[in-house]
């Protein structure tokens, strides 16, 4: 069995890349290796853990570089039901970032970067690249059973 501060070295560099082969790598030790140490209850925690940290942190980047990017606001949550703006337990508005026209290959090329690779990043993207397409015209189709042929200049 490997040291503990293996271990701990891996959840570090887990909260680090967000890459459990990364993670495995600075440490020089086989991907396996860890995915055998999830067996323990408080590893697997920890695991989970470093993983939600390393996700948010690319949140933040993102946020970070729309920001900069200069395509992104902070709107405040509307309830679906009844449209009200949705309060926090101080009474102050509820905000979520949007961006909309930001280049999915801009922003995933940074996280490349930053991260050697190794980040997954979901970008959702509203792409309005024209109206939208029109309604497709149908032929109805005709009944011959009741269909009357009707001398018009009768």
């Amino acid at each position: 069995m490997l040291p503990a501060r293996i271990r701990d070295g891996f959840i570090d560099a887990l909260a680090d890349t967000g890459n459990v082969t990364a993670a495995a790598r600075t440490l020089g030790i086989n991907r396996m290796t860890a995915y055998g140490w999830r067996g323990d209850p408080d590893f697997a925690q920890r695991w989970d853990l470093a993983l939600d940290i390393a996700r948010q942190g690319i949140r933040e980047r993102v946020v970070e570089t729309a920001c900069a990017m200069g395509v992104g606001s902070w709107n405040p949550v509307r309830d679906p039901v009844t449209d009200e703006i949705v309060l926090d337990d101080d009474f102050e508005p509820v905000l979520r970032f949007e961006t909309g026209h930001v280049d999915a290959r801009v922003l995933m090329k940074m996280m490349r970067s930053e991260d050697g690779g190794g980040a997954t990043v979901q970008v959702n993207n509203h792409v309005h690249a024209g109206p939208p397409a029109a309604p497709r015209l149908v032929t109805p189709a005709v009944d011959t059973e009741f269909e009357e042929i009707i001398d018009v200049d009768a």
